[in-house]
């Protein structure tokens, strides 16, 4: 990737097996990487399954060891993030559920509002709120993400209005 100069990392399950979290090992290998597609024949690697963003979260990207280089990974908090995202790529929300009980415990979103929101959607974060409250039955980390999202979606909301007013002194 980097001949290629495109940003990456290892994402999902194959991230969560960086953590110890991916409950059995995943047997295609998930790399997060920015548009345009790569072109590459399915025939040639069918071990590597390609996702895409508009935008890669540096900030969230932790550096790991191997034995032919060093390989990016998503951190705790964006691996969460991911695997509710892109939950129909690893067998579901129940198997999202199961690997983010095992990730609970490295997960720290406090401060996400102000980062980590801006690279995903309101509902997936609404959707790993629930699984974490109801599913896993973690209310502490559950809180967290709730008052997380709530400063995203009230700074949003008041940048909206904002734009409105602004709209509406201009005519």
């Amino acid at each position: 990737m980097s001949y290629i100069g495109k940003l990456y990392y290892v994402g999902l399950l194959s991230a969560a097996a960086f953590w110890g979290a991916a409950h059995q090992r995943p047997q295609q290998f998930s790399i997060m990487t920015t548009y345009p597609r790569y072109s590459r024949s399915s025939d040639r690697n069918n071990m590597l399954i390609w996702f895409y963003r508009t935008e890669i979260p540096e900030k969230f990207l932790l550096t790991k060891n191997t034995e032919t280089s060093c390989v990016k990974y998503s951190n705790a908090e964006l691996t969460a993030i991911d695997l509710v995202q892109f939950e129909q790529h690893i067998g579901g929300l129940s198997r999202a559920a199961t690997v983010l009980s095992e990730l609970l415990e490295n997960m720290n979103f406090r401060g996400a509002h102000d980062t980590l929101f801006n690279f995903t959607t309101v509902a997936t974060v609404q959707r790993l709120g629930y699984i974490v409250d109801e599913i896993l039955e973690e209310r502490g980390q559950a809180d967290i993400i709730y008052n997380e999202l709530k400063l995203y979606s009230n700074h949003f909301r008041y940048c909206w209005l904002s734009t409105k007013h602004d709209k509406k002194n201009l005519q």
